[in-house]
């Protein structure tokens, strides 16, 4: 069996979501916020109300269950095995510049 968590975030009138901060944006995906306390905490920190006329503290309730498993060690070396590719790749891409700019300059001075 999964476990919830409850999370807070501050929604305006047009549906948009508190960023957080001491002059609150407001964003499609926005701040959540933990718990209660931390949310009491970023109010404290918004010296004037008026950030926050019209708008709603909406609760959400995420469940958490575990969906599968990978191997760490599998996937350790496909990270690995993808950085050193791209690794090459941009060492590959580097070289041809370098030696572009080489044909370039042995062209101009001779």
């Amino acid at each position: 069996m999964g476990e919830s968590k409850i999370f807070y975030k501050i929604r305006n009138s047009a549906g948009l979501y508190s960023n957080g901060g001491m002059g609150p944006r407001f964003s499609k995906r926005g701040k959540q916020w933990p718990n209660l306390g931390a949310l009491k905490n970023h109010m404290n920190l918004v010296k004037n109300a008026k950030h926050y006329e019209g708008c709603q503290i909406i609760s959400f309730i995420c469940s958490i269950t575990e969906e599968g498993a990978l191997d760490a060690a599998t996937f350790w070396r496909q990270c690995h095995t993808a950085k050193a590719e791209h690794k090459d790749a941009a060492n590959s891409y580097i070289e041809s510049a370098e030696r572009a700019e080489y044909l370039r300059l042995k062209k101009k001075y001779g």
